[in-house]
């Protein structure tokens, strides 16, 4: 499995193309999903280090979206 910091960083590729067309949603939901289950990072953090490189506030609402398209079968960290 990748390090978190690296989920994120193909997050954050994604996100530049705005998580908008089908493949990128996909592939974000399926890195989300791997951090979430995995118990690695909680859904503020990754909305918080998403913020902390620019992104717009719709981009972290569509990401926000995403993040609760994700199942997380066990609690997640904040």
């Amino acid at each position: 499995m990748a390090s978190p910091q690296r989920e994120l960083d193909q997050v954050a590729n994604l996100g530049q193309r705005g998580w908008r067309d089908d493949d990128s949603a996909a592939r974000v939901l399926e890195i989300l999903a791997g951090l979430r289950q995995g118990g690695l990072i909680g859904p503020d953090a990754i909305l918080e280090d998403m913020r902390s490189r620019g992104f717009s506030r719709a981009d972290l609402a569509r990401l926000r979206l995403l993040i609760r398209k994700t199942p997380a079968e066990a609690p997640t960290p904040r």
